[in-house]
């Protein structure tokens, strides 16, 4: 066991401090040692997540016979306010653009799917992710769709009002790595810490 926790943080590196901070908080969250509305117990960041499907047609094409940036780039800004809506049961304002990826082109034809999640909240702001995944069939298959990522998209939006949103949890490994990246940024973009941070003075963990 012992080798096997050697491997996981040789494999974490600079992260495995920070999810040793951040599974002390969400532990925190599950023994109540914050007290707390029921209400605001956290929602698993599985749970927010929707998914969109769109045909990509030509009339949206640019000078390479491709999908245009910008049309990928206004499908997933609807999601991922429609997701935010979703989660914070009220209107929400786009604040910010973050990342946006792109690994490879969009052809005419092909059926692109988009999964948003809200990966990280802090007051009333919320961090959304939009993953686009295209799916083609390839001329050395045909009997069957070829699925790849294409895209990836952060969005910065913020719930209408002055409470707080319901904060999010990781449930793996993956979701925990994202959500430190989230905390990460969210701070280097001068915005605070969650309430749950600050209250614990743990606002600094995620990040070192």
């Amino acid at each position: 066991m012992a080798l096997q926790g050697v491997a996981w943080r040789s494999w974490l590196g600079p992260y495995a401090f920070a999810l040793a901070g951040l599974h002390f908080v969400h532990i925190g969250y599950s023994c109540r040692m914050v007290h707390r509305p029921v209400t605001l117990t956290p929602v698993p960041i599985s749970q927010t997540e929707q998914s969109h499907l769109a045909i990509m047609h030509r009339q949206d094409r640019n000078n390479a016979n491709n999908i245009f940036g910008g049309h990928l780039l206004r499908l997933a800004a609807e999601l991922a306010y429609s997701t935010a809506v979703l989660h914070a049961g009220r209107h929400c304002e786009a604040v910010a653009l973050g990342d946006v990826t792109f690994r490879q082109p969009v052809p005419i034809g092909c059926v692109l799917e988009f999964k948003a999640k809200v990966v990280y909240t802090s007051g009333n702001l919320m961090r959304v992710t939009v993953v686009a995944t295209k799916h083609q069939q390839l001329l050395e298959r045909p009997l069957e769709l070829h699925a790849s990522v294409t895209n990836d998209f952060t969005f910065v939006l913020a719930a209408v009002g002055s409470y707080s949103l319901r904060a999010v949890a990781p449930n793996s490994l993956r979701e925990a790595l994202q959500y430190v990246a989230a905390h990460r940024q969210h701070l280097a973009d001068g915005y605070q810490a969650p309430e749950l941070l600050q209250q614990q003075g743990m606002e600094h963990v995620l990040v070192g």
